[in-house]
């Protein structure tokens, strides 16, 4: 089901990168202004803002740590997930519509040697041997919609526990990095894959701050007037296949040597192809069919304002 939903808002918004941020921005607004309505009489669903604070884990599905080429959800190791957190303010625009900006800070890997020895069957992860890390900051703006007040009898009653179904927009910024004997590396400045060369011209340079679509589920349950507690799970939908710093085919490594520096191009030849003694050139490194995705999941801690 998820997948279904995600892989459709693919097809949807695959168009210029203006109709996607415009595409954002009304799937955020439009549901806190045509279904605002008047306070009711449940406390804990009357106009009010919250502030609050999200803590959890963050991980990323991308070209790395599944089948070689795959962009599979199942494709994921525990030992790969890293800390995120979040604040944000949440302004309840009826009984069932909320908007929400907040930023979200942390980090995100992918390992082959970890998939390897782990849940994938693919024997290709251990030979290439890619890993990476990356800072993520993201600030999104979501509409939360609590369903169950389509139902008379539901929005009756007074209600402690609020499930919700979030979608929004978000800029996010990312830097992924590689490990060589020790030191991390920035991955872009080494143009791993050919980027900006001519001898590749149909692989432009990535930039690092980029356009995410989130959706997610969660709930929260509010002890007293003021206080809550939840979680929430959220995936991003992205427009770039580069947050992992892999995409496509293996380079000559000379190309190096011609653009970069004497010491970028040292460090490139050895981070591009970690098996040195397999000549992998015009070998599938990546596959640009799939754009990448990164998700949090996360308890919910908050306060209500001016109630």
């Amino acid at each position: 089901m998820l997948a279904s939903i995600v892989f459709g808002f693919d097809i949807l918004i695959k168009t210029t990168l203006m109709k996607r941020i415009k595409l954002g921005f009304l799937l955020t607004l439009i549901p806190g202004y045509l279904l605002a309505q008047p306070n009711v009489s449940d406390p804990y669903l009357q106009k009010f803002t919250e502030i609050g604070f999200q803590a959890g884990v963050a991980g990323y599905a991308g070209d790395l740590g599944g089948a070689l080429g795959s962009s599979n959800f199942k494709d994921f190791s525990g030992g790969l997930l890293r800390p995120m957190l979040n604040i944000n303010a949440t302004h309840r625009m009826s009984a069932w519509a909320s908007i929400r900006p907040g930023l979200t800070v942390g980090r995100i890997a992918g390992d082959d040697r970890t998939m390897a020895s782990g849940t994938s069957t693919d024997p290709n992860l251990a030979l290439r041997n890619l890993s990476f890390r990356s800072a993520i900051a993201e600030f999104s703006v979501l509409a939360d919609i609590n369903p169950f007040y389509i139902f008379k009898g539901y929005a009756a009653k007074e209600h402690k526990f609020y499930p919700y179904g979030s979608i929004g927009i978000g800029a996010f910024y990312f830097n992924p990095q590689a490990n060589l004997n020790g030191v991390w590396y920035d991955l872009k400045p080494l143009r791993l894959e050919g980027q900006g060369f001519p001898e590749h011209p149909e692989r432009r340079q990535y930039n690092k701050v980029q356009i995410s679509i989130p959706m997610g589920l969660g709930f929260k349950y509010y002890f007293g007037d003021k206080y809550y507690a939840g979680a929430e799970g959220m995936l991003r939908k992205t427009f770039t296949d580069y947050i992992d710093d892999v995409s496509t085919s293996y380079i000559d490594p000379a190309l190096f040597d011609a653009y970069l520096s004497p010491e970028n191009a040292s460090i490139a030849k050895e981070l591009q192809n970690r098996d040195a003694s397999n000549n992998r050139i015009g070998q599938q490194r990546g596959s640009s069919s799939n754009d990448d995705y990164f998700y949090t999941v996360s308890l919910r801690f908050g306060f209500v304002l001016g109630r």
